[in-house]
C-alpha cells in the first residue's frame, strides 16, 4: 500500500473535523521531547518501548515522532522528579 492509497483510505474514513484535527497536531521530534521532558534520548526511547509514551513513524519511517498534545498530557499527569526520573508512584 502506497501513500495515495492510506491517504485514499483515510480521506474515505474521516469526518472533515477529524481530518482538520490531524493536520491541526504538533508533531514532536525525540531531541524536542527529551528536551520538553528534561530527560535523555535514550530515555524516550525506553518509555516508548516500554509502552509509557507513543510514537508514530510515518511511511515505513525510522524516525519517530510524538504527538505535542500527548506528550503535554503525559507531563502533567507523570511529573519527572527533580533528577530527571518518572515518578512511577504515581504512574498513570
Amino acid at each position: 500500500m502506497n501513500i495515495n492509497q492510506t491517504t485514499t483510505e483515510v480521506d474515505r474514513t474521516m469526518s472533515a473535523q477529524q481530518k482538520k484535527e490531524t493536520l491541526s497536531i504538533r508533531w514532536l521530534t525525540i531531541d524536542e521531547v527529551a528536551n520538553k521532558m528534561h530527560v535523555s534520548r535514550s530515555t524516550v526511547y525506553r518509555w516508548r518501548r516500554r509502552g509509557v509514551i507513543r510514537g508514530y513513524a510515518f511511511n515505513n519511517s525510522r524516525i519517530v515522532y510524538f504527538n505535542e498534545a500527548e506528550v503535554d498530557s503525559f507531563l502533567s499527569l507523570n511529573p519527572i522528579t527533580p533528577t530527571g526520573r518518572l515518578d512511577t508512584t504515581i504512574l498513570v
